[in-house]
């Protein structure tokens, strides 16, 4: 079975096992290496180099992860690729026939929209309770001018609209 691992950047190599070049004044032929290579910060080995790599240095500073099945990548979205985005276009005649590829996307706007909704999420609470105060405000200010009575059960700055009641009954009404 093969075992899935991760890593931050693109093209991580890992050696397991130095190899030595080939001696051939002293007759020692060569001893390969093994080492593994993560392509687009991705690689799928056996259990037994899976094994190795879970026993090496990089995997102990956090340099890659082993990724079960159903698990995201957590590398994924600040990883960049190696090659870069383009379109390749079949001409015919001198008009596209076919396309190839994925057009360049813009990741800046991708940051700054992601960014806005975190922020416009913090303000949204402190926006609506300045506009629940000021509805009240301008509530009290109109019912004064229409000769109705106001009365609230919280006058402080932190009232919402959940836990402020109004009570409005006519002066003439009252009176009789």
């Amino acid at each position: 079975m093969k075992r899935k691992f991760v890593s931050k950047s693109q093209n991580l190599c890992v050696v397991l096992k130095a190899g030595l070049p080939a001696n051939p004044l002293a007759g020692a032929p060569a001893i390969p290496g093994l080492s593994v290579r993560f392509q687009d910060g991705m690689v799928l080995v056996d259990e037994e180099i899976a094994e190795k790599l879970l026993n090496t240095q990089a995997f102990m500073d956090g340099e890659f992860l082993e990724v079960f099945e159903g698990e995201v990548d957590p590398y994924l979205k600040q990883r960049k690729e190696t090659e870069p985005r383009h379109v390749i276009e079949e001409l015919k005649y001198g008009q596209i026939e076919k396309a190839y590829g994925t057009p360049k996307r813009n990741e800046v706007k991708e940051l700054i929209a992601e960014e806005a909704k975190k922020l416009a999420m913090q303000m949204l609470p402190e926006m609506v309770r300045e506009v629940v105060l000021q509805l009240n405000k301008e509530n009290k200010e109109s019912s004064e001018k229409e000769g109705v009575e106001v009365e609230t059960l919280n006058n402080d700055e932190s009232a919402t609209a959940n836990d402020t009641t109004v009570k409005a009954t006519k002066k003439k009404e009252a009176k009789k």
